[in-house]
């Protein structure tokens, strides 16, 4: 398992290489057996050829030297022939074992006849051959012939036998030496083999498969490569000149591999053989190659089309995140109007509204400084008023909207375009004889009319608010117009952009670039807003129209705040002609609720109250006696002092001035200050007889601010008192009749 693990880890080179020469190795071993043991065979064969043949002769010799009676010549043959390099022993042995001729040797050797030979077969006349470890034995039986009784005289058939004891040593040298020179053979054949081989694996197979394997790494990594791309140049063997098939000179990928060639049969997709046409073509037949080249061949088309399905997708990517970004500015833009109209619509304050709107709009456009200014313009007195022009066909002539507005007007404005040197009236007021007239009609000649005009240049711009730079000195006074941008953006009534570096209110940079954009208020022009960057920017057509929106709802929120003007001038207006129906009822009391108002003032002032809350403080001191409309003149003019029926016709006028202003609901928060002024901080006022913090807050500091004005005026029966006395006397009473706090902050307020 260890093994299998390592050849595992292996790599694909290596694996190939082991496996060759182990294939080498055991085909060269197994060829070398088979070589050694056919030569062994052979040799082993031979051998044993040669040596029954040696055997025999020997044999042969002795029983021809002993059937002719010469026992001495047979001892000396015998001698002889064993020295023989192979003959390890030659032995005569009688019929009972016995060494013949008195000749001695091993004692054993017929024990060894015995143990590996069947003794009988061999008495009655047969041969025997045996071997023991590295000797070979050969039995010849000698037979008892008709010449043996010349010197014997029984009849036994065996006289005796000749043992013939051979070497197989040498045999055994001979089989190594042959093995041994087969070995040598054999690993030389293997290395030489081996290496043959791995070459041409490598090249032919190793190569291009770790070709393969780096193209699908590149491939892995977003790099589509092609590996031994080739074309077929289909076009040149068919001699096609269809110019407009796919694999027309293309050179990338193998003509039966491409979509949509033009050639003959109908076509299917990628990565197939287009119902068997390319298997008759010769093309194809002539260029397939074999299996790996078509493996490389699919594998090229492969990456090609995943580079295409790539570029598809980066595409279409592409295209999301453009739709993407063009979504996430749309949701930009609409959460800064959103942004925009709330923070417009969640102040009056015309000052907020205008701080508001130019932050927003330097944050939108990345723009370093700002001015808004707003137009002022006689809206009554119209240009054809201004020149005491009748030029009833002009689109100007008593229309609702500005000249400067209007295209098509027929007031040039330049003597030059008259031949009889007179102004555009003159020439108009002429225009029987002055034939040559035209009107404007592009924009430059537009432009270049109305910044010479006498009425266009009668317009002022009022700067109300400045970001981006310290200089106020332009705030609340009036401009005239001084810039090519702002002049433009008047007449096309448009957004302007312009690169002119003019710097109109010498921002402290150079100005690189500037935008200048109407604010429109029911298709009038009520302001400009001029940003302005010390770098160039440039805005696309639906960023323009962007800042188009942007300025309507900063417009909405100025006309919201002049709204809220017009109304609160209008509630200020109705409430001073409330109080003065009441001066009117009592003219010993003139002046007194806008003193009352004053000094209710100074003293919210002092305590740091809310703007709203000193309006309504205004409002409730300004009315806070408009119930004594209902009370009878003869009581109010009355010299002396009142009944208790009169007092009490008095007490009512809280209950009754709430009876009139009930109808009047921007009034509503002022009723409960104005129905309890007279109630004292120690319950024993009137209506309600409320005390301490039950009195209205309001209540309490008008309660103050009338006994002061009391104190100090005329009345029918009595005269005004002194500053100190009346001081004292609101000392003397607060905890009683006043709020002490109160007191003490007015106490303080008339030290100041």
């Amino acid at each position: 398992m260890g093994i299998l693990k390592k050849i595992q880890g292996l790599s694909l080179d290596k694996k190939f290489v082991a496996v060759i020469v182990t294939c080498v190795i055991l085909s060269i071993a197994v060829l070398t057996a088979l070589i050694v043991r056919r030569e062994t065979i052979l040799l082993e064969a031979e051998s044993k050829k040669n040596a029954e043949i040696l055997a025999t002769s020997i044999s042969t010799a002795l029983k021809e030297n002993m059937l002719g009676g010469r026992p001495d010549e047979t001892k000396r043959l015998i001698k002889e022939l064993a020295g023989i390099k192979v003959v390890e022993d030659i032995a005569v042995l009688n019929d009972d074992g016995e060494y013949a001729f008195g000749m001695s040797g091993p004692p054993d050797i017929y024990q060894t006849i015995e143990a590996q030979a069947d003794i009988n077969e061999i008495f009655k006349g047969h041969d025997a051959t045996f071997s023991v470890k590295d000797t070979q034995y050969f039995i010849k039986p000698m037979k008892n012939e008709s010449r043996c009784q010349a010197c014997h005289s029984d009849d036994r058939a065996i006289r005796g036998v000749v043992v013939v004891k051979l070497s197989t040593t040498e045999i055994s040298r001979n089989i190594l030496d042959v093995a041994e020179r087969m070995i040598g053979f054999g690993v030389v054949t293997a290395v030489m083999l081996s290496a043959f081989l791995i070459f041409l694996s490598r090249r032919m197979i190793i190569s291009p498969i770790k070709g393969l394997t780096e193209a699908a790494r590149q491939i892995a990594t977003g790099n589509f490569v092609l590996f031994r791309q080739r074309g077929t140049n289909c076009y040149e063997m068919q001699e096609c000149e269809k110019t407009k098939c796919p694999s027309y000179k293309d050179d990338s990928i193998p003509c039966w591999l491409e979509s949509g060639t033009l050639c003959e049969g109908a076509i299917v997709g990628d990565f197939a053989v287009k119902l068997g046409d390319c298997y008759k073509c010769k093309v194809y037949k002539e260029m397939k190659g074999d299996e790996l080249r078509q493996l490389i061949d699919k594998f090229n088309k492969m990456s090609l089309t995943l580079k295409e399905q790539k570029e598809s997708v980066t595409m279409h990517v592409g295209e999301i995140e453009r739709i993407n970004q063009e979504l996430a500015k749309s949701n930009t833009k609409l959460a800064t109007l959103l942004d925009a109209s709330k923070l417009t619509t969640s102040t009056l304050e015309l000052n907020d509204i205008l701080s508001t709107s130019l932050k927003i709009r330097l944050d939108v456009t990345h723009l370093r400084a700002g001015i808004i200014l707003l137009l002022e313009e006689d809206l009554e007195k119209k240009c054809y008023a201004f020149f005491g022009c009748d030029a009833y066909n002009c689109p100007a002539y008593k229309a609702a909207v500005n000249c400067w507005r209007l295209s098509g007007t027929m007031c040039h404005g330049d003597k030059t375009i008259c031949p009889h040197n007179s102004t555009a009236f003159e020439c108009w007021h002429s225009r029987k004889i002055h034939t040559h007239y035209t009107p404007a009609k592009n924009f430059d000649e537009k432009m270049k009319s109305c910044s010479n005009c006498d009425f266009f240049a009668n317009i002022v711009l009022i700067p109300k608010m400045v970001a981006g730079f310290q200089n106020g000195s332009y705030i609340g006074k009036k401009l005239r117009l001084d810039s090519t941008a702002i002049s433009r953006a008047l007449v096309m009534g448009q957004a302007i952009v312009d690169y002119a570096k003019e710097n109109p209110f010498n921002i402290p940079f150079e100005t690189a670039t500037e935008l200048a954009v109407p604010l429109k208020m029911q298709e009038q022009i009520i302001g400009i807003l001029y940003l302005a960057s010390d770098k160039d920017i440039y805005y696309a057509e639906d960023e323009i129209e962007f800042f188009h929106l942007l300025s309507e709802v900063i417009s909405s929120g100025i006309f919201n705040s002049r709204l809220y003007e017009d109304m609160e001038n209008s509630y200020l207006q109705t409430v001073m002609a409330l109080a003065n129906a009441i001066e009117a009822k009592d003219p010993y009391t003139k002046g007194h609720t806008e003193r009352v108002a004053n000094i209710s003032n100074k003293i919210a002032e002092t305590l740091n109250l809310s703007k709203q809350e000193k309006e309504h403080l205004k409002f409730a001191a300004l009315l806070h006696d408009i119930g004594k409309i209902g009370i009878s003149k003869d009581i109010l003019w009355k010299h002396c002092s009142l009944d208790e029926c009169e007092e009490d016709e008095v007490k009512t006028h809280p209950d009754k001035g709430l009876q009139i202003l009930e109808p009047v609901h921007f009034l509503k928060p002022v009723f409960s200050a104005i129905r309890h002024h007279h109630e004292r901080y120690d319950g024993s006022g009137y209506p309600l007889g409320l005390k301490a913090k039950e009195i209205p807050f309001k209540a309490r500091i008008i309660s103050v601010a009338d006994a002061w004005d009391a104190m100090l005026s005329n009345r029918p029966y009595r005269n005004a008192l002194s500053l100190e006395a009346a001081k004292n006397e609101l000392l003397q009473h607060a905890g009683t009749h006043f709020d002490p706090e109160i007191v003490d902050v007015f106490i303080k307020t008339l030290s100041s």
